[in-house]
């Protein structure tokens, strides 16, 4: 047994104890909870993410019908769980192949280094976030709006649903977070005696979808990271008369991937409806973010690259244009399978190629036949749309449909070697795109600085590369042969952008009370009448 599955066998041991869900509850506190005003000043090396959080669940699902009857103090577990998994990282470093700087072969051993499966299973793993839990919530709606018949067929609700549930619950678990007072019980708790329930009752049919029952046995071969976690799948815990929803992100990330997944159970739809619509969903949201930034007169979607009427060269997903720069957007809706998350290095090269790189070399096959004008931009009609001879300058971006936390590390790692990194991003990293860079020529000005020095600039995730080009730009420094961004850079948009979507959302929360009346179960899912729960508060 190495360190590292010593460190895990450590950890399963505290889900066998009677009160391991308390040990969570206060962890999931620690490290999670706080007021939005402070997301932008906490350290996140020093607190447990989503990702670790959602582990320490899964053992709980693993073990809950095993535990036994001793207790463990609630206080010192917690501490010592933190202390476990921090221990868990940096046995996962240890497992990477060791170089020597003075060695003949040094570059050479830094890319064993970072191709090993220590070390992608590592960036995977521990690269959480990317992603805010709203815009899973909003893009889901996106995502499957093609689908909507068959959700509606198979699980009795509506796509919008998702979306409209979603806001209910956290604008609700943040009322009662922010709010001092007693006769509430804990925020992440909603009974199942509710106001909101009686005026939405599809809402209850999405989170009983959702909730594990703890009566069935699950994740029984759950225990690397990267492993299959039941709990990220069915994060809502039903506990008959109430909901708990320890860990609200993980519901925002199930309700926009686990209709995915819904669908590929159904062969035949997925065959011949649902991948197709996936393409279309993943460009449809890719041209109308574009168009809030270029207009609608200056985004074109599915042109073909023509050496003649006859003879196609290759096919361009979106493509904006702006004076004579041409962006072209190459969308794919790959996954990270499961083998990648767990440290498969021959599966993460697959993915990665057909998440990135597939698109990075279907765009290049468009650079010289557009810059010396030797091919005709056409549409799907075969009509022209663009004239090659106004531009001078292509740029490319690969986005992905999916959440794909740690593309831009892999992106400098796949193409170390390579004159120029592809930037590589999500569609939820395009919307925060179209928030800060405003304007065509801002827009062009990142995506220009950030490909053309791409090997001089380099971080862990592009949310800090987008800082830092707010703030400082990303030309280079004199004295400097590269520019390495802290992570922290990124926290920016911890605040900033989602104190936004908190402003937007959460006033949504008098959409649900509407109506209610004093001797109604209160709205926020206290389980007691509104005139003894929120009546006096919801006056403020």
């Amino acid at each position: 047994m190495n360190k590292k599955e010593s460190i895990l066998t450590q950890i399963e041991t505290f889900s066998r104890y009677s009160n391991y869900f308390d040990v969570l509850m206060l962890l999931v506190d620690r490290n999670l909870n706080c007021y939005v005003d402070e997301l932008d000043t906490r350290n996140p090396r020093e607190l447990l993410d989503t990702n670790e959080l959602g582990h320490l669940f899964g053992y709980w699902v693993k073990n809950i019908s095993n535990s036994n009857t001793e207790a463990l103090n609630v206080t010192e577990a917690a501490t010592e769980l933190e202390n476990l998994m921090n221990k868990l990282h940096w046995a996962l470093f240890e497992e990477f192949p060791a170089i020597d700087p003075k060695s003949e072969n040094f570059i050479e051993e830094l890319e064993n280094r970072m191709t090993s499966s220590a070390s992608l299973q590592e960036t995977i793993f521990y690269s959480s976030g990317g992603v805010y839990d709203y815009q899973y919530a909003l893009f889901s709606t996106l995502k499957y709006a093609e689908d909507r018949k068959w959700i509606k067929e198979h699980f009795s609700f509506d796509v919008e649903t998702l979306l409209h549930l979603y806001v209910y619950i956290k604008s609700c678990l943040n009322f009662k977070y922010n709010k001092d007072y007693k006769g509430v019980d804990e925020p992440f708790i909603i009974h199942k005696k509710n106001y909101v329930f009686d005026r939405f009752p599809q809402f209850q049919i999405v989170l009983d979808t959702f909730s594990w029952d703890m009566k069935s046995e699950e994740n029984k071969d759950f225990k690397n990271i990267g492993d299959i976690n039941f709990f990220n799948q069915k994060p809502v815990i039903d506990f008959g008369d109430r909901y708990v929803i320890p860990i609200p992100y993980l519901l925002s990330e199930a309700i926009y991937e686990s209709p995915f997944y819904w669908m590929k159970r159904d062969k035949e739809y997925d065959k011949k409806i649902a991948t197709k619509n996936r393409g279309k969903a993943a460009e449809n949201i890719v041209h109308q973010l574009l168009t809030n930034v270029f207009g609608g007169s200056n985004v074109f979607s599915n042109v073909l690259v023509k050496k003649n009427k006859t003879k196609t060269i290759t096919d361009l997903d979106v493509c904006v244009v702006h004076n004579t720069t041409l962006i072209v957007f190459q969308i794919k809706s790959k996954k990270l399978t499961q083998s990648s998350k767990q440290g498969n290095v021959e599966s993460v090269k697959t993915d990665f190629k057909k998440s990135v790189s597939d698109a990075y070399q279907q765009s290049m096959k468009a650079y010289e036949p557009i810059l010396s004008n030797q091919c005709i931009l056409v549409d799907d009609s075969n009509q022209a749309v663009l004239q090659p001879e106004n531009y001078d300058k292509i740029l490319t971006v690969c986005v992905v449909l999916d959440n794909y936390a740690s593309i831009s590390i892999h992106s400098n790692i796949f193409y170390e070697k390579e004159e120029i990194t592809p930037i590589a991003i999500s569609i939820f990293q395009l919307e925060i795109f179209t928030k800060y860079l405003r304007t065509p020529d801002i827009f062009c000005e990142y995506i220009s600085s950030r490909t053309y020095n791409s090997k001089y600039v380099l971080a862990d995730g592009e949310l800090s590369y987008l800082s830092f080009f707010l703030k400082n730009g990303l030309n280079k420094l004199s004295g400097s042969d590269k520019v390495m961004i802290d992570g922290e850079f990124a926290q920016h948009f911890d605040r900033d952008y989602y104190m936004s979507l908190v402003e937007y959302y959460e006033p949504k929360l008098g959409n649900y009370v509407d109506g209610i009346g004093r001797n109604d179960f209160c709205f926020c899912g206290s389980g007691k009448k509104f005139k003894k729960c929120c009546e006096d508060i919801l006056k403020e």
